[in-house]
């Protein structure tokens, strides 16, 4: 399990009073996603693992198709030490549109999935998946763009090297989920 954030007496005090706020306001109201996706971070944050993981089992519920609610549910099995159930989440989060797989790589959240192997063979297939570079390999295409089953040298006819996800221009995913930066979270709304 992750080590919770060290936080100083002003910030636990801060987190108590956000937590005090929010489960008040949704005792009138327990279906009111915002306070909920709040008040799971704050759990999280104050570290309150079962109580983010009973939210976040309450968002899925309530947004069943969104890939963040179904990503921040593995987050919390991962830090309860419930490996399992977070890589069917994860799994899960992924079919629906999760793809930051970047920050999945490094979600201190994660961390305890992380060190399961498989989870790097799902991030592995993932980036096959994408076209990109699976243990410092870079997946070949044949010319009509379709991918090819095996890695394989470049000079074999027919075969090229894919575009890294910069040269593709490819769109970031333009949401993440509760744990990311500080920059991240001014950018993008959950």
């Amino acid at each position: 399990m992750e080590k919770m954030e060290k936080l100083n007496k002003k910030e636990i005090e801060g987190l108590d009073f956000e937590i005090s706020f929010y489960e008040n306001l949704l005792k009138d109201k327990p279906d009111f996603v915002n306070a909920l996706i709040l008040l799971g971070e704050a759990y999280t944050r104050r570290g309150f693992y079962e109580k983010g993981l009973a939210v976040d089992k309450q968002l899925v519920k309530l947004l069943p198709h969104d890939a963040i609610a179904n990503y921040n549910l593995a987050c919390s099995y991962s830090l309860i030490g419930d490996i399992g159930s977070s890589l069917k989440a994860i799994k899960i989060a992924i079919k629906k549109g999760y793809s930051d797989i970047d920050f999945m790589q490094k979600d201190p959240d994660l961390e305890t999935i992380r060190k399961d192997s498989r989870f790097k063979k799902l991030v592995d297939k993932l980036i096959k998946e994408r076209g990109g570079d699976v243990d410092g390999i870079w997946l070949i295409q044949e010319e009509d763009g379709e991918k090819a089953n095996k890695k394989e040298s470049f000079s074999k006819e027919g075969y090229k090297k894919t575009k890294t996800p910069k040269e593709k221009g490819g769109k970031k995913n333009t949401k993440t989920c509760r744990s990311c930066s500080k920059e991240q979270k001014d950018r993008f709304s959950v």
